[in-house]
């Protein structure tokens, strides 16, 4: 089971960086504090990811994972204007 929780904690982790990406390059500030807020929680889960804490890790990073869908250049539903 720890190797499960460890592959879904890495999974969770890389997604929110990547969604965190998207944000940070089309929000231009508007949604700062709750990007802090993701930011905090997503280097939360991997400094417990570092420390083999990949239950808390995953759980951090599901976290993160919520509060950045919520933002409107992370929804993978947003229509394109090109």
């Amino acid at each position: 089971m720890n190797s499960a929780t460890q592959h879904d904690a890495q999974v969770a982790i890389a997604q929110v960086n990547k969604r965190l990406a998207q944000a940070d390059g089309e929000s231009q500030g508007m949604q700062s504090e709750q990007i802090t807020v993701i930011r905090r929680l997503r280097d939360s889960a991997q400094q417990a990811f570092n420390e083999q804490d990949y239950l808390t890790a995953r759980s951090l990073a599901l976290k993160a994972s919520v509060l950045v869908d919520q933002l409107p250049a992370a929804t993978p539903h947003q229509p394109s204007s090109h």
